[in-house]
């Protein structure tokens, strides 16, 4: 499900990246509707139908959460870039008072397991119970979703554990009628109410302080250290100095701005900017200065219009020879 859910998070993202700034950060919207509009406007996109996911394994799940809380923290506005005070992720959800991704999995998945109840033939039905013997299908991440509901709900405390076996859970949900939806979204409500509070968590970097080697001062996280070195000490990743025209002549990819290419050589493909090192001589201050500045200013352009200027046009392959990095 990996290429499936990198897609709706690309999607979700290319909606969320040009109104960033203008609906979901902005201090004049409440901040009860900055989250009903990331939950109607953005969720929908990346989360619809997960009642028809499985239990989604580490780097799907990751996929999801990430973006989740990329989002959640731009309406909450909580950052651990160049602060002393870190914001788990458990922070930023009791703030907003929204639940665990993992529990919103739940929910959607046993709402959607009333439906299925109800309007699946009976042989799909049995193949499907069939099938919850096996921990990675649908019907036994059912199961877990039931017990959780089972372990929150109060109200249901009557029935059986549905671990050893689903059958009277599958008739009481059938029997449930328009009141199990609002016994599910009362156990997620339920969840949210019993997750530890407490203040912001300690930064995890805390036991070994990040210390300026240019200056005394010492910061909580690596983070903060970088902002500070880029905007104290003028700092620059070396790959800026390489910097000439918007195509990497070693992949031989066209770009189309400087800070897709910075992105290429220092993150997605070291080997050619190891290739680059070799043969080109880096930028003189005077040169990487109005490079910066151009960037500047297009970056502010790009704020005023409400678009990611980086964005406009995707990457394109070149004619020629491919040089092969080292």
């Amino acid at each position: 499900m990996v290429p499936e859910l990198s897609y709706r998070v690309s999607t979700m993202m290319a909606v969320f990246k040009p109104s960033r700034s203008k609906l979901f950060s902005n201090a004049r919207i409440p901040l009860k509707a900055r989250w009903q509009l990331a939950d109607s406007y953005l969720f929908s996109r990346s989360m619809y139908n997960a009642g028809t996911w499985p239990t989604l394994r580490p780097p799907e799940f990751h996929i999801v959460h990430t973006a989740r809380m990329r989002v959640l923290r731009a309406v909450a506005k909580r950052y651990n870039v160049d602060t002393d005070v870190h914001f788990s992720d458990r922070d930023v959800l009791n703030e907003l008072q929204a639940p665990d991704t993992s529990r919103l999995l739940d929910f959607r998945r046993l709402v959607f397991y009333q439906r299925f109840l109800r309007w699946a033939p009976k042989p799909i039905v049995a193949q499907v119970q069939a099938a919850s013997a096996f921990p990675n299908s649908w019907g036994a991440s059912v199961e877990r979703s039931l017990q959780w509901l089972w372990e929150t709900a109060p109200q249901l405390e009557h029935l059986p554990s549905p671990s050893p076996s689903c059958a009277e859970w599958t008739e009481f949900v059938r029997s449930a009628g328009k009141a199990w939806p609002m016994i599910v979204h009362k156990a997620l409500c339920r969840s949210v109410l019993l997750r530890p509070t407490g203040p912001p968590s300690p930064p995890p970097e805390l036991a070994a302080e990040w210390a300026c080697p240019l200056c005394p001062a010492s910061f909580a996280t690596r983070n903060a250290l970088f902002s500070h070195s880029a905007r104290k000490h003028g700092y620059r990743h070396e790959a800026w100095f390489f910097l000439r025209g918007t195509t990497c002549f070693v992949c031989l990819t066209q770009f189309w701005s400087e800070e897709r290419l910075f992105h290429h050589w220092s993150a997605r493909c070291t080997a050619c900017f190891a290739r680059v090192k070799l043969g080109a001589s880096p930028l003189g201050r005077e040169e990487l200065a109005a490079l910066l500045a151009v960037v500047r200013n297009r970056r502010a352009a790009g704020r005023v219009v409400g678009r990611d200027r980086k964005g406009l046009r995707p990457a394109i392959r070149l004619p020629g020879p491919v040089v092969q990095p080292e």
